[in-house]
């Protein structure tokens, strides 16, 4: 496949960092506009990737490289879903009992 190929820790890192960054992005810079809920949602997205992107690549055994072209889709995939859920979270929090009311 790929001639160019990185380290799988490292490729692990760095396709999975942008679904940690975008929330706690959010979570740092809009903190006051976001309601209690959206932060809990936020939080815990946050946390999960947080583990994904920085605890999990230090307990992959593998040694294998992995081809860049794997690791930048993985990386457009992971900037979308970031974006994606952080704005599903915030968006469906912004609703009140009375909207469901009937």
């Amino acid at each position: 496949f790929s001639a160019f190929k990185i380290n799988s820790k490292l490729a692990w890192l760095l396709q999975e960092c942008p679904a940690f960054l975008i929330p706690f992005y959010i979570i740092a810079f809009k903190y006051s506009t976001l309601t209690p809920m959206s932060l809990l949602g936020l939080g815990l997205f946050s946390l999960h990737y947080f583990n994904r992107s920085f605890i999990l690549p230090m307990l992959i055994k593998s040694s294998r490289d992995t081809p860049i072209e794997t690791c930048l889709s993985a990386f457009a995939f992971c900037c979308f879903n970031g974006w994606l859920q952080s704005t599903s979270i915030i968006e469906s929090n912004h609703q009140t009992r009375d909207t469901y009311a009937s």
